[in-house]
């Protein structure tokens, strides 16, 4: 039997988490029963684990239309123009230039043109985000971070 810990870090609970904002029932039930863990018996994601992915995913986008960063992703920084995200105490998420800390914000946002792809806003330069989302990494990579 899988250990909890298995089922968390596994990638069937990422398809979990990303399938909190489908609407069709039909399809978050077929991905919790297809769900298996290695070397074991397919096992069910329980329903009290699925709503509370659901949750989870509607405050982190309530919180994004806030401008609160949900520390889902490493903040970005321009090399063209220097344009760097940080964060404030209070989870807001600012753009600066690059060591001035006492800069105010900028209000420019990077915008997301791809899975790890961003603009800046500043000078329109490309910049590649240097992770691997959580919901598409491998197997492989899963069993690593256990």
């Amino acid at each position: 039997m899988a250990s909890r810990h298995d089922r968390t870090n596994s990638p069937d609970f990422a398809a979990a988490y990303r399938a909190a904002d489908r609407t069709r029932e039909a399809d978050i039930a077929e991905r919790s029963t297809s769900a298996s863990s290695p070397g074991n018996d397919a096992w069910e994601i329980p329903q009290e684990l699925m709503e509370l992915c659901r949750q989870l995913k509607a405050a982190q986008d309530r919180a994004r239309l806030l401008g609160i960063f949900v520390d889902d992703r490493d903040l970005l920084r321009c090399g063209a123009c220097e344009l760097e995200e940080d964060v404030l105490i209070n989870g807001v998420l600012v753009t600066r230039q690059t060591g001035d800390a006492d800069a105010p914000d900028t209000g420019l946002r990077f915008q997301q043109i791809g899975p790890n792809l961003f603009k800046c806003s500043r000078c329109g330069h490309d910049v590649v985000l240097e992770e691997e989302p959580l919901d598409q990494r491998d197997e492989t990579q899963e069993r690593d971070l256990r």
